[in-house]
């Protein structure tokens, strides 16, 4: 019951209790006109409206951060409505843009529809439920038929990924496709493989003069190296024990970023790239090219937080056998020291392990505005023990700093793998 409707019969019953009481003929009449008007408003009440609804979100994916714009048309299949109002109502998780409105007031004719528009922005996820509230009011204003409309429609919102030039990779297994990865295999290429006797065929601009003429007899052709593509495995560590949080944020949102990054340039260079969410559970995006599977990834990436599952605190559960053989594993976790025989068994296997670890002592240290004390001094001695026995097993390890981006980790990674090789080209 409306507020003036209840003011209206309080008004009434006073007055028609007054008049009987002090024996007040004039108080009954006057409450007449007023009981008329209760009369008039119950006969002339609205029935409620029919409405048709319908929603539109543009654009369907966003990045977050970005404003997303939301569309309410209200079409009136019924009967005119005097006053109606309408107001749309969403998760608290969505943010209304300044200057937008999600209500209206209008009257409202047979056939006619309304459009309701705003811009929303929010955090990584997946965000579906919509309620429409209507009421419709008649002239007197003084009953009111309210109904709710559930109206879902899903959109998703992905993680803010980094722009990457390029990572360097060398896995032991690549596809017949021509793309960006050396495959220790004589084709067409840009860069030295080796050189053997020249061939009728054989482009001449291939011919190494220098080796020909110290031989009378036989011609020599360079042959290049071919770059083919390959299958590039993510696995996102979201173990709740792993994770940090602090003023800063989450650590593991660091490492859903680099995923989401990592993803779209192994994607962008033509690699089947495949994504394995380990720790909350095992959520997984089984092998793909291009456009479409991106968008699966980051569907899946949007939607994931680390929890505790007490049967996935370790990677004694890795189901390494998900990914193909040879293909080249990229692991994004901030590691402990119980991880360390589980990633050198996927070794063992014959992948090729990167290991790109979001450094947690560092994220605390920054935190703290401490990094010079004896107790951090001894947290980073034991990190980097640690990941020294990772690379003695073989596995590259990039030791993120999340402050700084990863396309700066990624480079200082791969000049230090080129200035490895010269040095063992130089030693032989």
């Amino acid at each position: 019951m409306k507020r003036n409707l209840f003011l209206l019969v309080i008004l009434v019953f006073l007055l028609a209790l007054l008049g009987i009481g002090l024996l007040q003929r004039g108080l009954v009449i006057l409450a007449l006109p007023l009981l008329f008007y209760l009369a008039a408003a119950w006969v002339l009440r609205p029935a409620g409206a029919a409405l048709s609804l319908h929603r539109s979100i543009d654009p369907v994916r966003a990045v977050q951060g970005k404003p997303v714009t939301v569309t309410l048309q209200i079409t009136n299949v019924g009967q005119a409505v005097a006053q109606f109002t309408a107001r749309d109502q969403f998760s608290r998780r969505l943010q209304l843009q300044d200057g937008g409105s999600t209500s209206l007031i209008a009257h409202l004719p047979a056939g006619e529809t309304l459009t309701l528009q705003y811009a929303v922005t929010a955090y990584r996820g997946a965000y579906q439920d919509f309620v429409v509230e209507t009421s419709a009011q008649g002239l007197q204003d003084c009953f009111e038929v309210v109904h709710h409309y559930e109206t879902p429609s899903l959109f998703m919102i992905h993680p803010q990924g980094e722009k990457l030039k390029s990572v360097r990779i060398r896995p032991a297994f690549t596809h017949g496709f021509a793309g960006s990865i050396a495959s220790r295999r004589g084709g067409t290429g840009v860069d030295f493989f080796t050189v053997r006797e020249y061939q009728p065929g054989d482009s001449l601009r291939h011919i190494n003069w220098k080796m020909s003429a110290r031989d009378d007899r036989r011609f020599y052709t360079n042959v290049m190296e071919q770059e083919q593509v390959t299958d590039v495995g993510i696995i996102l560590d979201a173990r709740q024990r792993v994770n940090l949080v602090n003023s800063r944020g989450s650590l593991f949102e660091y490492g859903v970023r680099a995923a989401a990054s990592l993803a779209q340039r192994f994607l962008d260079d033509g690699h089947r790239v495949s994504l394995l969410v380990y720790g909350s559970g095992k959520k997984r995006v089984f092998p793909g090219y291009g456009k479409h599977q991106a968008h699966r990834i980051l569907d899946t990436l949007a939607s994931v937080t680390p929890i505790v599952n007490f049967a996935l605190t370790n990677f004694d559960n890795l189901p390494v056998r998900f990914f193909t053989p040879g293909s080249q594993i990229v692991m994004i976790s901030p590691i402990v020291m119980e991880d360390i025989p589980y990633i050198t068994k996927m070794r063992a296997f014959g992948y090729e392990v990167l290991v790109i670890s979001p450094n947690p002592v560092a994220f605390e240290a920054a935190e703290n505005g401490d990094a010079s004390s004896l107790a951090y001094r001894l947290a980073f001695a034991e990190r980097e023990f640690m990941l020294q026995q990772l690379r003695q097993g073989g596995t590259q390890v990039i030791n993120w700093q999340v402050g700084q981006p990863l396309e700066g980790a990624l480079q200082r990674a791969s000049f230090g793998a080129r200035g490895a090789l010269h040095g063992q080209r130089r030693s032989l």
